[in-house]
């Protein structure tokens, strides 16, 4: 065992164990694509809408394994020849359609020549499938292009695309797909969950740092500096929170001037820590009990409970689940940021 920042972990986080994390999290989902694989009753496309850090990824690879695979239905075998080109990212039936090097946007260009490819007969498998990871990310031009492969498939093709909402995709693609979505956890489910890998009170506040998302909770389980940063940037959103309307405004000009200005990754960590800071100001202002707020923050939650109205924090959480939904398709991280925090 090691230990962490706040407990003890028992086994290195690796990827089977993370995997383990977001499939037991959204076992509803899972069974759902066992079954539909198993019993032959797809459909050709399916949309996986989820916020960052929920799993959407690993689910996918689950459904692609029982797609491909010929020997299990059920996640692949994950041994076979198959199984390990799905893995390693080199299977010939598998055909990603992602953003170029240097664009910001799927270009109709990319969506032609991949529509091109959808058209060749799979080589080891029943099934090829055309996987979109950031389908946010379609232009218009490229979206209206998809319609086509949607309304007229390649034999034996399945379409898996990925969203933070439907919403960033046109209401035509979402309903010729079938959309499947993966909510958060409660926290009691959630550390649940993660006591297998570490001690009950690691997988609390690990729980409550992730803002209940199995998957970001899998990442910060394994990465005690990760944990760290995620504190410090509670801490700073708090900071913010709890600031006039005046100094917030210097602060955030000068956090924008360091290393969120232009880092979308970054940026969107800072966003995260707003929303958990923000939620347990409310909830102490709902008059939760001590057990339901994040560990260490007390004095802080109060003081922000204090600052400002419940109307000012609801306001605050609606702009960043909006922002979260939007967030890929906004270029510029020191704009959302900058109205994030000056909309609360």
């Amino acid at each position: 065992m090691v230990r962490c920042f706040c407990g003890i972990v028992k086994a290195e986080m690796s990827n089977e164990n993370s995997d383990n994390i977001v499939l037991s999290a959204h076992r509803q989902v899972v069974d759902h694509l066992d079954m539909i694989v198993s019993e032959k009753r797809l459909v050709h496309s399916y949309i996986f809408v989820g916020l960052a850090g929920m799993g959407k990824d690993i689910i996918a690879r689950h459904f692609m394994r029982s797609l491909l695979c010929t020997t299990s239905s059920s996640g692949g075998c994950k041994e076979c020849q198959v199984c390990r080109l799905l893995s390693s990212g080199s299977s010939p039936d598998l055909f990603r359609l992602d953003v170029m090097e240097g664009e910001t946007q799927i270009s109709i260009d990319s969506v032609r020549e991949w529509q091109r490819k959808l058209h060749q007969k799979p080589v080891f498998s029943q099934f090829k499938i055309g996987f979109i990871s950031e389908a946010e990310r379609l232009s218009a031009g490229a979206a209206h292009a998809l319609l086509k492969t949607l309304e007229e498939p390649p034999d034996n093709t399945i379409i898996i695309m990925l969203v933070p909402s439907p919403e960033n995709l046109l209401p035509t693609i979402v309903s010729r797909s079938q959309s499947l979505y993966l909510p958060s956890l409660s926290e009691k489910d959630l550390s649940r969950l993660l006591v297998p890998y570490c001690d009950e009170e690691t997988a609390k506040i690990v729980t409550q740092l992730s803002a209940r998302r199995p998957r970001r909770a899998a990442q910060l389980l394994a990465d005690e500096a990760e944990i760290a940063a995620v504190k410090e940037a509670i801490e700073e959103s708090y900071v913010l929170l709890g600031a006039t309307e005046f100094d917030r405004l210097q602060r955030i000009n000068n956090r924008l001037t360091g290393d969120f200005g232009e880092n979308k990754i970054a940026a969107q960590k800072m966003a995260e820590a707003v929303v958990v800071a923000a939620r347990d100001a409310l909830l102490a202002q709902v008059g939760a009990s001590a057990a339901a707020h994040l560990r260490g923050y007390q004095a802080s939650t109060q003081q922000v409970s204090q600052r400002l109205e419940m109307n000012d924090l609801l306001r605050g959480l609606e702009n960043l689940l909006l922002l979260e939904r939007k967030w890929e398709v906004n270029a510029n991280p020191r704009l959302a940021i900058e109205s994030l925090l000056l909309n609360i």
